[in-house]
């Protein structure tokens, strides 16, 4: 992923990527997981509830649990946008009484002094 900078200034449209980006890989990573698990423990016992009828038998599971399955990655996509405009309209009227600092510093270097400190515009 490549963020832009103008002056040593993060701008808005990569502090919203890497937002959309960081809430699709955290939730999908989280549901996904969830999702795949219920779906196999559903095809394997061959039983599932679902709207508050017992469905029985690995094809009719499956044949149920597929409309579930597909719609996960488009809700989180969703969610992704939504909510990581939110994040960044916080970020816009937290920059309004306090500047957002950058700052550069190599990990490895004892007593490193910031080489870029700028305030986020």
């Amino acid at each position: 992923m490549q963020l832009k900078s103008i002056n040593g200034k993060l701008t808005l449209g990569s502090a919203y990527k890497l937002f959309v980006v960081s809430w699709f890989v955290g939730w999908t990573s989280i549901f996904m997981v969830f999702a795949g698990i219920f779906a196999i423990a559903s095809l394997i016992t061959g039983q599932a509830t679902i709207n508050g009828e017992i469905v029985e038998g690995a094809g009719p599971v499956a044949a149920q649990l597929l409309p579930m399955l597909a719609l996960i990655p488009v809700i989180i996509i969703f969610h992704a946008f939504m909510f990581s405009g939110l994040l960044l309209l916080g970020l816009v009227i937290y920059r309004i009484w306090r500047p957002v600092q950058i700052t550069d510093y190599q990990p490895g270097v004892k007593n490193a002094v910031p080489t870029n400190t700028a305030s986020q515009d």
